[in-house]
């Protein structure tokens, strides 16, 4: 059986117009997409010297206490891909939090970031931050020890001038949870 060599031209240049199409339409589908739903972030975890998760036989210290997990809020938050890392040692009175967030503008940015942050009070039952400033906010984080949960508020301190002029007055406040409910956060 002979096929018409014009229709095979034609049957193959719209097989590849129709291969184009497809890529080109997966390309979009693939850049336009969500980035929140195609990325995993770790799931929230706690740990404290105080109050082990395993029976030892010597007496816990009161050393140290850390955390891992993504800012969780009911206000849209600037970064929610985002992971966060803190651990707190009591002798210095001292938390290093790490964090790294991908930033969306136009493109994508990956940003990390290593702060230390100086202890308020360290209680049996908490765990607070003095407040960390910056030009136009500052943090105050609390790890609840009891109920072994995060928690972060951010005060707006200025507003009104220059690179602060609009910034949302209100505090935001957040929970250190697990990566994957930050989807749409």
């Amino acid at each position: 059986m002979s096929y018409n060599p014009i229709v095979m031209k034609i049957l193959s240049a719209a097989a590849v117009i129709l291969f184009i199409i497809a890529f080109l339409e997966g390309g979009y589908i693939y850049l336009t997409h969500d980035l929140t739903k195609r990325i995993f972030l770790p799931s929230y975890s706690y740990t404290d010297s105080l109050y082990p998760h395993s029976s030892s036989s010597s007496q816990p210290e009161d050393i140290s206490v850390g955390v891992k997990g993504s800012w969780l809020s009911d206000t849209e938050l600037a970064d929610p891909i985002q992971t966060v890392d803190i651990f707190c040692f009591k002798p210095s009175m001292q938390c290093t939090m790490t964090d790294a967030a991908i930033q969306e503008s136009n493109s994508f940015f990956f940003s990390t970031n290593t702060s230390i942050l100086e202890i308020d009070r360290w209680t049996e039952r908490e765990i607070v931050t003095v407040p960390n400033r910056f030009a136009c906010v500052e943090y105050v984080y609390k790890i609840d020890r009891k109920s072994e949960t995060t928690s972060s508020i951010r005060r707006t301190t200025n507003n009104t001038s220059g690179l602060c002029n609009g910034i949302q007055k209100d505090p935001i406040v957040m929970t250190l949870g697990d990566g994957y409910k930050r989807t749409g956060k």
